[in-house]
Formats: structure tokens, C-alpha cells, sequence
């Protein structure tokens, strides 16, 4: 949601801004091209600056040069800035980061090769070797500017936060040592020992090019989440989702928040039994001034009743009790997986409407 405009997005195409009606149903109002300068694919994952306003995204492409292109749209809704760095394949990158000043993206060796597809190969796979993160002025203008790091051999799926401090660059994800996706999906189904997704961290040094990195959390997990007031800031809690096995499957049972400062877990909760969820989502607290004051919103569904609708679970993110605030019964499923984001009644009423110069209207 940015510039009044709810947007449905994913990472292979343009975004799509939609109107929630008013008994709920969804209405496509179009393509979203930013009055025609949107000419690459977007992000599933775009950070608005709590501070400025500005949304920025990057989108990848495989069929050819540039493989990578970054973006800025201002906070008036209009596509102001772009820079293209150089990456020598197409990677997978799902995820970047920002901070008050950079953008970070991601060189990771999960790559896409259509000539391999062409002969047999796969479209997506891990071809291991050098990793890197590419730091670069929010306003750069060329591939020059662009300072690459190589770090250990990894795959980054969500980024938790990212901030400056003292002539370096700190990084929190999720970081997998290594994900073959294409390798899943020929011998089986994925398994905990497969995902071994923890809570990372690294720290750049912007002057000397030094790199350091370490482990913070190792609860196994994904979606991690801060409160949105502190992106591209330093945030001091994480909150992401905890992987378990059931049976043959994996799933969610509950999310964990991580303190920063200390490594430690401050809190844990599980669904219970055999109820999963997906991303839990952090809402600040009307009038709250410590950061973690807020509730985490996630979707929950009991997989061993396969007629079973979701629920909202709304958790308070501050205390992690047990027991949720309230659980919201839902009429449908809401598939696992799906990222969500949370807009205040008076700012969806002011979302746009109808088509504006920025939509081009599709069939």
C-alpha cells in the first residue's frame, strides 16, 4: 500500500492495484505501469521509508541484460529514480534491503539458465560458489557505485532489516547454507533438514571492505518481520514464523521473536496440535512508543481437517502470551505462504478508486 494505491504484487511482472469493495470482494483496477516508466519486472518485497515516504524495489529478468534493475518511486506515487547493476547471471532474488542512505541486493548462487532449460537442464538451480550483497547509494546513478561484498556460500530468501551505523552496513535474514530448489522438487518432498533456514546476521564496512557474519537465532524459520516504522533503521526485535514437520509436510507452528541486542528469544508461541500459519504480520499499537508494542496478525488453519477454514489469530507482539487476543473465524482458506500487509480503515478509505494515468487497463 503506497500513495494511497493498494497493490497485489509479484516479482515477474508488474503490480496490480485493486479496490476492496465494500462487501470485501476485490476489484482489478489494472496493470500498474507509473505512467508508462515502469518498463521491468517489479518485487514481491518493495520497503517503504517510514521516513521519507519513497517506496523502493528492484525487478530481475532472465531473457537478457540488464538482469537487475533498481527503482525508486517518490512518495507522491511517481517513478523518479533508476539504476541498473551489473550481475553476470540471473539470480533468484526474492528479497532486498534498505537503509536510511543504501540499498542492499543480492548475488546468490540459486540461478536461472534458459539455455539449460533449452537443453534438458533445469530452468532453477543451485550452482553453489560465490555469494554476494551489493551495497550502493539509494540515489545511484551508475553500476559504478555499486560496492560488492562476497560472502560464505548462502541463499537469502526475506530480509528481516537493514541499517547503518559508524561507516557500516549491518544486514538480518533468514539465511539458508544452501537451497536446491530444483533438486526438491525431482527427489521429494522438502524436509526439515532440507530448510535449514536461521536468523543471520552481516555487517559490512563500507571504507575498508571488511565483512563480518554470525548466526543470532538458530530456531529454524522464514518470514521474519519487524514493526514497518523501523525500516532502514535499526530494529531491535525480529518476529518470523517457526518451521516444523507434520507427518510428511512442513509447516509453521508458531512464531518466535528474537531481541537483537542480546541473540536471545524473548518469546514463543505455537498454534497448538495440528493448526499451521504462514507470515505473521506486525501492527503498531495506536499511540505506542516502544517498538515491539503492537500485535502480530497471522492466518491459521488446522491441516488434519482438509475442509477446514482459516482463522485470524491476533497476538500481542509485546508480551508473546500464549493465548491470542482474539482468534477471528474466517468463511474460506487462506493458502499458506501468502505475504499479506495490514491498512488502517481511514487509509483504505482514501484508496484510489479508478483508473488514474498510472493504470493501463488489461483483458
Amino acid at each position: 500500500f503506497h500513495n494511497h494505491t493498494l497493490l497485489s504484487l509479484v516479482e515477474n511482472a508488474r503490480p496490480y492495484a485493486i479496490r476492496i469493495l465494500e462487501d470485501g470482494a476485490l476489484q482489478t483496477l489494472g496493470s500498474y505501469s507509473y505512467g508508462g516508466k515502469l518498463r521491468h519486472p517489479f518485487t514481491a518485497h518493495p520497503k517503504v521509508d517510514p521516513v521519507t515516504g519513497e517506496m523502493l524495489f528492484f525487478g530481475y529478468r532472465l531473457e537478457r541484460q540488464p538482469f537487475c534493475t533498481y527503482a525508486v518511486i517518490s512518495a507522491e506515487g511517481e517513478y523518479v529514480h533508476q539504476c541498473k547493476p551489473a550481475m553476470p547471471k540471473p539470480p533468484m532474488m526474492h528479497d532486498f534491503a534498505i537503509t536510511g542512505s543504501y540499498a542492499v541486493i543480492m548475488d546468490l548462487p540459486l540461478r536461472f539458465d534458459p539455455r539449460r532449460s533449452i537443453s534438458g537442464g533445469p530452468m532453477l538451480m543451485w550452482e553453489g560458489g560465490e555469494t554476494r550483497f551489493g551495497i550502493f547509494p539509494r540515489k545511484a546513478t551508475s553500476q559504478d557505485q555499486v560496492k560488492w561484498f562476497s560472502v560464505s556460500e548462502c541463499y537469502v530468501f526475506h530480509t528481516a532489516s537493514a541499517w547503518e551505523h559508524d561507516g557500516k552496513v549491518t544486514v538480518v535474514a533468514i539465511r539458508y547454507p544452501k537451497l536446491d530448489l530444483g533438486y526438491l522438487e525431482a527427489r521429494g518432498a522438502p524436509t526439515y533438514e532440507r530448510l535449514p533456514g536461521a536468523l543471520y546476521q552481516w555487517t559490512f564496512g563500507l571504507a575498508d571492505g571488511t565483512v563480518s557474519e554470525k548466526e543470532i537465532c538458530n530456531v529454524y524459520g522464514e518470514f521474519p518481520v519487524i514493526n514497518p516504522g523501523r525500516v532502514g533503521r535499526y530494529a531491535q526485535y525480529v518476529w518470523y514464523a517457526t518451521l516444523a514437520m507434520h507427518g510428511n509436510d512442513v509447516g509453521f507452528d508458531g512464531v518466535v521473536k528474537v531481541d537483537l541486542t542480546t541473540g536471545q528469544v524473548c518469546g514463543r508461541i505455537g498454534y497448538g496440535g495440528a493448526k499451521y500459519g504462514g507470515e505473521a504480520f506486525f501492527v503498531p499499537r495506536a499511540g505506542a512508543s516502544a517498538e515491539d508494542d503492537g500485535y502480530l496478525l497471522s492466518y491459521v488453519q488446522d491441516i488434519s481437517k482438509p475442509d477446514a477454514t482459516s482463522e485470524l489469530w491476533i497476538i500481542d507482539a509485546k508480551t508473546m502470551a500464549a493465548t491470542p487476543l482474539a482468534v477471528v473465524a474466517l468463511p474460506g482458506r487462506v493458502p499458506f505462504g501468502f505475504h499479506g500487509t495490514f491498512v488502517p480503515a481511514a487509509e483504505l478509505a482514501m484508496c484510489v478508486t479508478t483508473h488514474t494515468h498510472a493504470c493501463t487497463h488489461t483483458h
